[in-house]
């Protein structure tokens, strides 16, 4: 098996030192044809790609359960959280420069919004928010919750 290793270089202005930088980029590359800088711009969709199943896996929830709907219900609500995070930087975080917005993504970073939703939840849980209440109850989680205490229970049962 043989491959080409491709070296290039990409440039960027420092937003605080107004300074030109230079970073190197090297990538292995299988069966692609053309320039480093079109091998770059190739693989920079596919890095795209590779963050979003990456956070992806950060905001799923971890189940043993095998019902299907259950686990779709959770990979949904994993990806409902990235797109949210996303909208944020979009809308909120993003500063206008040109045509596209620049996203500051050191602003808010996906594992600090998933820890902030999750000490939220647990608060209002903890507190018997009547808020959080109404939510459970109109969603539907209510059910959810019994799935999940059940399997919790057998947990333990099974690790006694």
């Amino acid at each position: 098996m043989s491959f080409w290793i491709c070296i290039t270089y990409k440039t960027y202005l420092d937003h605080r030192s107004q300074k030109r930088h230079h970073k190197k980029l090297m990538f292995a590359a299988w069966h692609v044809n053309g320039s480093p800088p079109t091998i770059a711009r190739q693989y920079r969709g596919r890095f795209g790609i590779e963050s979003s199943y990456r956070q992806l896996n950060q905001a799923r929830i971890r189940t043993c359960t095998r019902d299907p709907k259950l686990r779709l219900l959770f990979v949904a609500v994993a990806l409902l959280l990235r797109n949210v995070w996303v909208w944020i930087h979009g809308t909120v975080l993003g500063r206008q420069s040109g045509e596209r917005p620049e996203l500051r993504l050191k602003r808010l970073r996906f594992p600090r919004l998933l820890d902030w939703l999750a000490r939220l939840i647990e608060q209002q849980l903890h507190n018997h928010s009547p808020r959080m209440s109404f939510i459970l109850e109109s969603t539907n989680l209510k059910l959810l919750n019994f799935q999940l205490e059940d399997e919790r229970k057998r947990f333990y049962a099974d690790s006694a």
